[in-house]
């Protein structure tokens, strides 16, 4: 089953609600998580981003991909 709503964890009710790309406020937000913690799991991998100017950035989809413990489009499956 996957992750329809996200409304559990965040103001956001929708994933569709959520821009594409997202910064790590709106990480924060919808994990509910601090700004380090989520710097650290964006610094460890742990959660996919990429950096532009010292500013991380992350995917809505890939974030959604691996909190449903799938792989995000284009990446290969491990198993």
């Amino acid at each position: 089953m996957g992750i329809k709503s996200i409304k559990k964890w965040t103001p956001y009710r929708e994933w569709d609600q959520l821009d594409l790309v997202l910064d790590v406020e709106q990480l924060c937000a919808v994990l509910r998580i601090t700004e380090p913690t989520a710097l650290k799991l964006l610094q460890s991998g742990e959660i996919p981003g990429w950096q532009i100017a010292r500013r991380w950035r992350i995917s809505r989809d890939a974030l959604r991909a691996k909190l449903e413990g799938r792989p995000a489009d284009g990446q290969a499956a491990c198993g």
